[in-house]
């Protein structure tokens, strides 16, 4: 697991972004049986439902007020529905809300926190930061047949568009070419973007 790796390299925080508050407690409860802290090292439960911009917003807000330097973010939060649904707080179909939308605001907006970490740190005391953003093998399988509809987010609301593994290799897709694309327009020195692919698990 990741979280072992960097606790074991040092992390001295590691907080889980969870959906579900009771489950983020029990994976916390999980990791501190597995791995003995250091006294330095802390896991702390936070709250974030990537189907919800309010609950997006609120959860960036937390991290802005941070007393530790924000240094690595993964964004692993991923569906794969059985049936076609809505966000109802958004209006667009859930696999694509939060395997790609929500979690293209949440790269977007906590950027700017990579930002601030860079202007007040000393050059010597500075490391570009890592956002990665988990991906699938799936993506190369996505047909991607919504492409050239236009408006293209309403062919990805439209139920008739809708196929479960397509979608969902087709959001997968979609999160690769923004962080390619991302990755283009942000500095290495400020954070290294990249996708990570776990494979079938």
């Amino acid at each position: 697991m990741s979280i072992l790796v960097l606790l074991d390299l040092g992390l001295s925080k590691l907080i889980l972004a969870v959906r579900d508050e009771a489950k983020g407690e029990a994976a916390r409860k999980t990791l501190t049986a597995t791995k003995v802290l250091e006294p330095s090292q802390t896991i702390e439960v936070w709250k974030l439902d990537q189907a919800s911009y309010k609950s997006i917003t609120a959860f960036v807000r937390q991290v802005e007020r941070l007393d530790t330097r924000l240094d690595i973010v993964i964004l692993n939060a991923g569906v794969n529905r059985g049936s076609f649904a809505l966000n109802p707080s958004t209006g667009h179909e859930e696999d694509l809300q939060i395997n790609y939308l929500s979690t293209v605001l949440l790269v977007l907006l906590l950027l700017p926190i990579f930002k601030k970490s860079q202007s007040t740190a000393t050059p010597s005391e500075f490391s570009p930061g890592r956002i990665v953003v988990v991906s699938s093998d799936m993506a190369v399988w996505a047909k991607f047949e919504e492409k050239s509809k236009r408006p293209l987010l309403e062919a990805f609301d439209n139920e008739a568009e809708w196929n479960k593994y397509d979608r969902y290799g087709t959001t997968k897709l979609l999160g690769q070419l923004f962080v390619a694309e991302l990755a283009k327009r942000v500095s290495p020195s400020l954070a290294v973007i990249n996708c990570a692919n776990p494979g079938l698990c």
